[in-house]
């Protein structure tokens, strides 16, 4: 059950979320460089990652492919990264 809740704080939603939350935080306290970065760091770790899944296209393992939310090759795991930018 941790492991589940802990790996929900990567999902897209709650890292979307998060980010909106954050940047319109730093805009509203004046803190317009630190928005800037916030957006770079959280949007350059969504290109590297698309980037790395072309270059490797891993397939995801046996009986993964037809489940919902599932379209794309399983490494690098961009919900592991976006999660890791947004938080850092």
């Amino acid at each position: 059950k941790f492991a589940a809740d802990l790996g929900a704080l990567g999902s897209t939603m709650v890292v979307i979320f998060g980010s909106v939350i954050t940047c319109m935080v730093l805009i509203l306290i004046h803190r317009h460089r630190e928005a800037i970065q916030f957006v770079v760091a959280v949007g350059g770790s969504g290109c590297i990652t698309g980037l790395t899944k072309l270059l490797t296209s891993r397939p995801r393992p046996e009986g993964m492919q037809e489940s919902p939310g599932f379209y794309a090759s399983s490494f690098p795991s961009g919900h592991t990264l976006s999660a890791t930018a947004m938080y850092l």
